[in-house]
């Protein structure tokens, strides 16, 4: 019995399993009780003719490595590899990376503010009471079909196909300083999280194609800083699919003084692979305004008006798996 096959016995022959019992299912469905479905290709970048929103996403990678840059339906052994990696994400993961994030306004006193994560235990969260619990693999299973006490009322009401790290944030505001006014400052790090989705080619919309499973895209650390006028933001991700800002399509278009840079790289993670994003916003209205984003530091920083407005963003990506 081939891994695929399997899979389709656990997942009562709808694929993914999510919030227990899965009913009227269809292909590309988003319905909640299947999982999220994403329409990763075709990709159509933004414009004045679609009001800069884009269709599909420029990198996308499923968790068996088909990609933006291959062509044609993906191998069986592509689709195989991105359940098992999906599989074992779900079921097995236990702990996420690490992420840190800074911000600071220059000489303005206290303005600094810095947050991070370090690698957590993912936790299922409750659906009736919001709170949430580290599940075993075996009580991730079971969970999804609902097992039940001898009273009849099942024992983890949780979103199985959901799992959420730990989260840090900062933030300093002031009103006025002798340089900007309503300044402020802000760093976030975290959640990880870790959701299973399908990724789909929708060119043709009577017969979308399944292209494989892939990790649900996330943002993971963020940090900013803005006066009344001016901002600067930095921000960098994890998963299967990502677009840079359509900003950086509008204001190409309408000439506008801003400035984003950003990175979309391949990397692998525990040999699973995923890509990383890595972005930079900034007003540029000054000769002292640098940005940069790597993918190879998977961070991203700004340094606005001499060192005014300074800040980064950075993620370390890990997953460390129950093992037996």
């Amino acid at each position: 019995m081939t891994v695929a096959d399997t899979f389709q016995l656990l997942g009562h022959g709808n694929g993914w399993p999510s919030r227990g019992f899965v009913s009227n299912y269809s292909a590309g469905s988003s319905s909640p009780d299947v999982g999220n479905t994403i329409s990763v290709r075709p990709y159509v970048q933004p414009s004045s003719s679609n009001d800069y929103t884009a269709t599909g996403f420029l990198r996308f990678r499923t968790l068996g490595g088909y990609s933006d840059s291959n062509s044609g339906a993906p191998t069986q052994a592509q689709l195989n590899s991105s359940l098992a990696n999906a599989m074992k994400f779900f079921y097995n993961t236990e702990k996420a990376g690490s992420a840190s994030a800074s911000a600071s306004l220059g000489n303005v006193q206290g303005s600094n503010t810095s947050a991070s994560v370090s690698p957590s235990v993912l936790k299922n969260r409750n659906t009736t009471s919001g709170q949430e619990a580290a599940l075993s693999p075996k009580e991730r299973v079971i969970s999804f079909i609902k097992e039940l006490d001898a009273d009849g009322n099942r024992l983890h009401n949780v979103i199985s196909n959901s799992l959420v790290g730990e989260s840090d944030s900062q933030i300093f505001l002031a009103n006025s300083t002798p340089a900007h006014d309503d300044v402020v400052s802000h760093s976030t790090s975290g959640p990880y999280t870790v959701e299973i989705v399908k990724l789909f080619d929708t060119t043709n919309t009577n017969n979308p194609v399944f292209l494989g499973y892939g990790l649900g895209s996330q943002i993971v650390s963020t940090s900013e800083a803005a006066d009344s006028l001016f901002e600067s933001n930095t921000e960098s991700g994890i998963g299967s699919y990502f677009n840079p800002d359509s900003r950086i399509f509008e204001n190409s278009d309408l000439g506008l003084d801003q400035v984003i840079k950003y990175d979309i790289s391949n990397t692998s993670v525990s040999g699973i692979p995923l890509l990383t994003l890595n972005q930079v916003i900034t007003d540029d209205h000054n000769g002292g305004n640098s940005t940069t984003s790597s993918a190879t530091s998977s961070s991203a920083t700004f340094d606005m008006f001499d060192g005014d407005f300074v800040g980064s963003s950075s993620i370390s990506p890990s997953y460390d798996f129950y093992t037996y």
